[in-house]
């Protein structure tokens, strides 16, 4: 993927985004956008992260990119706009799509929906995707809700879940697009396998006789600021809000967390697992106090996890399921082209409320 990059001035961002596209060399040079996607960061310590989860949607979906960066450590008025034209693909004939880049600091949020409003390609849907806590940026974040269908997010740690959920509440009550979230995606087919593992009614009965749950998650000493056991609490939760069952309470722990409830407890534990993406859920296990339990262990290529069942008569023969890759960028594809907000993801984020933080 090459890149021409420019530092224009805000009155000239389409300007000098045409006089770069006339500069390349093709005459048959083809420009492509699906959609339009704003992402905000809240600091410049995610942009390479962010970088890498578009340009793998990029290449597939060739879309134009607004990119939200604000400098809270800025001690003076900052506004900065670069313009990216983008070579997704140069075979057989070359095929770009716009990058807009706006660095502020605080103090010019106010001015930054005027700023993009113009940029907004026509008749095409618009996402967001907002990385951290919306909070400290309120005024921004309303302000960008009128134009856009689907609001994605994607919360970094668990510290931050509390603002969060409360965000996410209030959100429900006057927007009315589609609302998702990254770590949400993650867990899909974890969701599915856990799914089918309790699909009878006799099986399903075992899981309300809860004894104990056991999760343990991945992660690498590279990676900023995140936090490895999320998805693993997200998986938990979904769990705990489709049975119902009572939380008395929840901890969170240096390498993972615990939880308990009316009928059993659960654990979430952090493994080093570098052949795997951080944060991939690496074990399940449930027990029952009946004597019922089940093992789901992935296996290196991290599309597969096997199954081990065994109850107080016998085991059955362990047996593989499609769990699917949990890379971000694909996580984030598949959520811009899904349609609604899920009624599971919902009932997990009201369970969070409920949680003693």
């Amino acid at each position: 993927m090459v890149f021409v990059q420019r530092e224009v001035d805000v009155s000239k961002i389409e300007s000098q985004l045409a006089t770069i596209w006339e500069s390349l060399a093709s005459p048959d040079k083809i420009k492509a956008a699906l959609f339009n996607l704003i992402v905000h960061l809240p600091d410049r310590q995610h942009v390479d992260y962010v970088h890498r989860i578009t340009q793998g949607i990029l290449k597939k979906h060739p879309s134009r990119v607004i990119f939200l960066i604000e400098d809270p450590q800025a001690t003076e008025d900052l506004l900065r706009t670069q313009v990216t034209l983008a070579e997704i693909s140069s075979d057989p004939i070359p095929v770009t799509c716009d990058q807009i880049q706006l660095e502020f600091s605080p103090s010019q949020r106010k001015k930054i929906p005027f700023i993009i409003l113009p940029h907004f390609l026509p008749d095409l849907p618009v996402y967001l995707l907002w990385l951290g806590d919306a909070t400290g940026a309120k005024n921004l974040y309303e302000d960008l809700e009128h134009w856009i269908s689907k609001v994605i997010f994607d919360p970094d740690t668990i510290a931050a879940l509390p603002q969060y959920t409360q965000n996410l509440k209030d959100l429900r009550k006057r927007y009315q697009g589609f609302i998702s979230d990254l770590n949400w995606t993650l867990i899909e087919g974890w969701r599915r396998a856990i799914a089918a593992l309790f699909d009878s009614p006799e099986q399903l009965e075992q899981l309300g006789h809860l004894k104990s749950v056991k999760m343990i998650c991945s992660t690498k000493s590279t990676e900023f600021n995140r936090d490895p056991s999320l998805p693993a609490l997200y998986l938990l939760c979904w769990l705990a809000a489709m049975m119902e069952w009572e939380i008395l309470s929840f901890q969170r722990e240096q390498e993972g967390a615990f939880m308990s409830f009316k009928e059993g407890s659960a654990t979430i534990e952090v493994a080093q697992k570098p052949s795997l993406s951080f944060g991939t859920i690496l074990e399940v296990e449930i027990l029952s106090d009946q004597g019922y339990g089940y093992h789901l262990a992935m296996g290196e290529d991290s599309k597969f996890a096997t199954v081990h069942r065994f109850d107080p008569q016998k085991c059955d023969l362990p047996y593989t399921c499609f769990t699917g890759r949990t890379g971000r960028s694909r996580a984030l594809m598949r959520e811009m082209f899904k349609e609604g907000s899920s009624s599971h993801f919902l009932r997990t984020t009201e369970l969070f409320y409920k949680l003693t933080w």
